[in-house]
This record gives structure tokens, C-alpha cells and sequence, in this order.
């Protein structure tokens, strides 16, 4: 029998915690249309409220953050908070706010609690319940930055221009997701433009890249985290070095495109095709760096004459994606839907 919290700690809970989280995400999964759908639709209603109210307080809006208050998750009433700031952005002080119910998000935490105060595995003597509690926190904030992360992905072929239509916005613009009072993590920005293939720069993340064409072009030691690129042409070109983890690829092409030692992690690839293309080094890592990513997904994609070497592509979602001639050495698949390509 356990009978102190550090031992609790150690041998109990991060077993409860990881089925938690594996357990939400694969629900996630399962009910990927629902739930954006859901998000996508009280969103677009936050958003038409919201600029109700600009009319009347007339200020621009400079960020959108939405956040996971955890004294909602531990009363049993959990929301997301959607709020409206103007380019003062005094936190705490949105000039409209909207409650979203996220019970969709946490099907299983009264689960999840039920299990971890089971008091059958712990002596009540030395250990209460309360002091059980006071794990949830850190837990909540893992499971909030995960589930901005995942928020990209719902969004991912959401029409911005469409959610943002009379609203009111100020670049630089943010849209943000994460705990109240804490971190943030960017979803979406409108941000001045910047050329990929001139500025010297290499921190380029957020920008929005659309219909460009980089031919002959050697692409390297950028960081496009949460980059959008949309009906753009690589063709011929070279990829290295570059972090395009939460990035998204919209009707894209890539003709003779060489990728090397490239992150995708939590990147969202659609309607893409890849032809005469290598993949060398590629990284699907979603615990990189510290951070936590959704898997990568790909949907409705071409893969036509493709060879991928010494990548890791663990855990990667495929959707309708098409197999034209695409073969593997030396590569890590498990748990991903490459292992019904290249067979």
C-alpha cells in the first residue's frame, strides 16, 4: 500500500495521468469531424458577438485568446473562455467574452479522478484526498497545451477570413489558446508580410504564404512553426533544416523537392502531392524539444515516386491519402498509417 504523496507520485499516478491523456486523445480521434465541427460553429457565433460589442466600444481587436480556466474543470462545469482584447491586451480585462462548454474535451476526467482517489490503492491514514488534488493542476496544463495544439488541427480548414468576417482586427493579430492566466500557445496570426526567399531572418513562424512559386531554391534553418502555406509550387527544390512543426500545407505541390533533416510534428498537410520527392532525416517527434505536438496528419494526398530514408514518422495520421509508388529504408513507422504504403 502507498503511504505518502511522493510515493503516490511515483509509482501510481503518471501511470493514471499517461491512460488520461492517451485516452482523451484517442476520443479526440474518433470524433475529429464532431469536435470541429462543434468548435468551428461557436467560434464563427463568438466572433459575430464579439464585433457586436467592437461597435459599441469601437477598438480594434488585437488578439483572440481562449482559454481552459481549471477551477471550471474542477467544479464540474468546465469551459473555454474565449476573449476579445484590443491592442492594449490587459489581461483579465477582454472587451467581450464568450463561454464555450468543453465538457466534449474532457469526457474523461471524472474517470480519470474516480481512479487516482481510489483509496483501495493507498493507505488514508497518511494520505488524503486532498493532497491527491493538488496533481490535477499541473496535469490540466499539460492536458490544455495539448489541447491547443490539437486546436490547430479542428481549425485547420476553417476559412479565417470567414470566422474573422466583421470583426475589426489590428496586425500584428494573434489568436491563442492555452491556460487562464498563464501560457499561451499561437493558433493563428496576421502578421506583416515577409518574403521566404529574401529576408534574412529566420524565425518566420505564423506567416501566411500564398500561391508562391520557389523553384531552383534552396530552402534552410528556417523556423515556420505555424506557418500556412496555401496552393503554393516547390518545383524543383530543396528543404533543410526547417521547422515546420504545427505548420500548414493547403493544395500544395512538390515536384523534385529534396526534405532533409525537417520537423512536421503536429504539422497538417492537405491535399498536397508529392512527386519525385526524398525524405531524408524527417522528424514526426511529438515530444520534441520539451514541447508537446499533435501527431502529423496528412489527407488526401498524393505520394507519387517517393522514397523516405532515416526518418521517424511514429504516430502519423493518414487520411484518403493516395500510394502512387513510395518506398521506405531505414525508417520508424510504428503506430502510423504509413504502414499500409510502400507494401
Amino acid at each position: 500500500m502507498i503511504d505518502s504523496l511522493d510515493e503516490y507520485k511515483a509509482k501510481r499516478y503518471p501511470e493514471l495521468e499517461e491512460e488520461f491523456f492517451r485516452g482523451s486523445f484517442a476520443d479526440w480521434n474518433d470524433r475529429f469531424d464532431e469536435i470541429s465541427l462543434f468548435l468551428q460553429r461557436r467560434l464563427r457565433s463568438a466572433v459575430v458577438e464579439a464585433a457586436r460589442r467592437q461597435d459599441e466600444v469601437m477598438v480594434p481587436c488585437s488578439n483572440i485568446s481562449i482559454s481552459l480556466p481549471l477551477v471550471s474543470v474542477g467544479l464540474g462545469k468546465p469551459v473555454l473562455l474565449v476573449d476579445f482584447y484590443d491592442e492594449a491586451w490587459f489581461y483579465g480585462r477582454p472587451f467581450y467574452r464568450y463561454r464555450i462548454p468543453a465538457d466534449v474535451f474532457l469526457s474523461r476526467w471524472q474517470e480519470f479522478i474516480c481512479r487516482a482517489e481510489d483509496d483501495a490503492f493507498y493507505q488514508r491514514r497518511t494520505l488524503r484526498k486532498t493532497m491527491i488534488r493538488t496533481l490535477y493542476a499541473a496535469t490540466l496544463e499539460q492536458f490544455a497545451f495539448q489541447l491547443a495544439c490539437e486546436m490547430k488541427v479542428w481549425l485547420a480548414d476553417m476559412d479565417m477570413d470567414e470566422l474573422l468576417k466583421g470583426l475589426t482586427v489590428k496586425v500584428p493579430f494573434y489568436l491563442s489558446m492555452g491556460t487562464y492566466y498563464d501560457g499561451q500557445k499561437p493558433v493563428y496570426a496576421i502578421l506583416p508580410s515577409e518574403d521566404l526567399l529574401t529576408v534574412d531572418e529566420s524565425d518566420l513562424s505564423l506567416q501566411h504564404f500564398e500561391r508562391k512559386i520557389y523553384r531552383q531554391h534552396v530552402l534552410k534553418r528556417k523556423n515556420l512553426q505555424l506557418s500556412r502555406f496555401t496552393d503554393c509550387l516547390f518545383e524543383p527544390a530543396t528543404l533543410q533544416k526547417l521547422d515546420l512543426r504545427d505548420a500548414i500545407f493547403q493544395g500544395c505541390r512538390f515536384h523534385y523537392v529534396d526534405f532533409s533533416k525537417v520537423k512536421i510534428a503536429g504539422s497538417c498537410w492537405r491535399n498536397c502531392v508529392f512527386e519525385d520527392c526524398t525524405f531524408d532525416r524527417i522528424s514526426a517527434d511529438t515530444t520534441m524539444d520539451g514541447e508537446f505536438y499533435a501527431a502529423p496528419l496528412l489527407e488526401n494526398c498524393v505520394f507519387r515516386d517517393v522514397h523516405i530514408e532515416r526518418s521517424d514518422l511514429r504516430g502519423c495520421v493518414l487520411i484518403d491519402c493516395m500510394d502512387d509508388g513510395i518506398d521506405f529504408s531505414r525508417c520508424q513507422l510504428d503506430d502510423s498509417g504509413w504502414l499500409d504504403f510502400g507494401r
